[in-house]
């Protein structure tokens, strides 16, 4: 199911919490929205589903206008960050919730609720209730009921935003392998670039209400565009290049494209801290913070001279927004 966002604003009072935004988003992709809090993020997802009406704009599925169709005529399956299970159902009788509002006999119901427990890897916990389950298992039996009535498009807001780190790497493997087999197309807002990243085959990032860059995860991350941008997505070394003769604007100095020489800029080393396995020194070039690889182990406060490769450096633009 393809799903086209076109000129869309959304309006709270005189403030804008979306202005003019474009997506365009192919059968079965897996597509990420991502931006700092307050960018309007969970607003999009809120009007995709019906949750939220636009100012001006549409929301155009399989080429049918649904902008002003009501939530429940929607084929849009929504899981939020807060699972929202019904404590005094069963892990069934939550995931067949959804199926009984939609008129599923009860023998149809049970077997489509116990399909869907066994694609999460929940074979079993039919009598369970969501007080005795971990929240890893809780936020599958979410996934297992929003999947349940086959929805075209799938929403996912913040859906791993209370896990913790390593059972979040592990859930989030599993989504995908899961959202493949179902071969549902699927939109997943975050704040967690690392989560966007994983997830997405395509992503955009909102800053202030509007779209500010949109592509891969890869093209993103080689073409950053702004500062702002740049600096969101991970890179670290977004400084003003035109001290150091780079740019006259701001860059971004890859690691790769720093090596301690004989020639280059005088460099203070502020900190060396250990990241990742290797050592790394913070460095005080002209005023301005750049880290990079500790190759021959500079001690703080010791003066290095640093060389930067001007060919791998990233130009940007100034921030839009």
């Amino acid at each position: 199911m393809s799903l086209q966002i076109s000129n869309l604003t959304v309006m709270y009072g005189d403030d804008a919490a979306l202005t003019d935004i474009n997506l365009s988003i192919g059968d079965g992709e897996r597509f990420a929205v991502m931006g700092p809090s307050g960018a309007g993020k969970s607003t999009l997802l809120r009007v995709i589903a019906g949750l939220e009406a636009p100012r001006s704009g549409t929301v155009v599925v399989n080429g049918e206008d649904i902008t002003t169709a009501p939530a429940h005529k929607r084929p849009v399956g929504l899981m939020f960050q807060d699972n929202a299970l019904f404590p005094h159902m069963n892990v069934l009788g939550n995931v067949a919730y959804g199926l009984r509002m939609h008129g599923m006999p009860k023998r149809q119901r049970k077997d489509r609720a116990r399909e869907l427990l066994d694609l999460v890897s929940l074979d079993g916990f039919d009598e369970r209730h969501p007080a005795s389950l971990s929240g890893g298992e809780q936020q599958r039996v979410a996934l297992a009921r929003t999947l349940a009535p086959r929805p075209s498009l799938v929403l996912f807001d913040e859906p791993l935003g209370a896990i913790d780190q390593t059972l979040k790497d592990d859930l989030m493997l599993e989504l995908i392998s899961i959202v493949k087999a179902v071969g549902t197309t699927s939109v997943y807002v975050t704040h967690d670039r690392m989560e966007a990243e994983a997830f997405a085959e395509h992503m955009a990032i909102l800053r202030g209400g509007r779209v500010v860059r949109s592509g891969s995860p890869l093209s993103i991350w080689q073409d950053p565009r702004t500062a702002f941008v740049a600096g969101f997505i991970g890179h670290r070394n977004v400084v003003d290049g035109e001290p150091l003769g780079l740019h006259n604007g701001d860059v971004v100095i890859p690691a790769a494209a720093i090596q301690r020489d004989t020639n280059g800029h005088t460099a203070r080393v502020v900190a060396r801290t250990f990241r990742d396995g290797a050592y790394e020194v913070s460095l005080d070039v002209g005023g301005q913070a750049i880290v990079m690889g500790d190759t021959l182990g500079a001690d703080e406060g010791a003066t290095i001279v640093i060389d930067i490769d001007d060919t791998k450096v990233l130009r940007l633009l100034i921030d839009e927004v």
